[in-house]
């Protein structure tokens, strides 16, 4: 229900509709700016991508060479379910580990976090990223 004299100028705009359950619901409408290619208010502008190094995808055997030059992680294929392996490592006194899938040839990028933040390799313990990566 909008109003006779909105424009898209105004900036957001409210609507009361009712959603498939027949419940009272706020949409918000707001105008989006946008260019096409060959605008030149955008041409002189580069656009840089830069690739997140945290949050890479891995191999599973690349993960293996990177945790295992480490010297203190062990592998274990018997203490995770049938379709997880675990990396083991003692830190100070403790032990800590993180079960890996082994479903896929490639660990997805939380489970590189994940075994980073169990098994104390993150940059806050001392391991930079480039040089954790750097191990594959």
């Amino acid at each position: 229900m909008r109003s006779e004299n909105w424009s898209p100028s105004e900036g957001p705009h409210e609507e009361d509709e009712e959603d498939e359950a027949g419940e009272a619901v706020k949409a918000v409408t707001a105008e989006v700016e946008f260019s096409l290619p060959g605008d030149d208010a955008h041409d002189a502008v580069p656009v840089e991508r830069k690739k997140k190094v945290g949050k890479q995808r891995l191999k599973l055997h690349e993960l293996r060479k990177i945790l295992k030059s480490f010297g203190d992680i062990q592998e274990d294929a018997s203490a995770g379910k049938g379709s997880h392996t675990t990396f083991i490592r003692s830190v100070g006194g403790r032990k800590f580990s993180y079960p890996i899938p082994t479903t896929s040839r490639d660990v997805k990028p939380c489970y590189v976090k994940g075994v980073r933040r169990h098994l104390k390799l993150m940059p806050s313990d001392g391991v930079p990223d480039d040089d954790f990566f750097s191990r594959k």
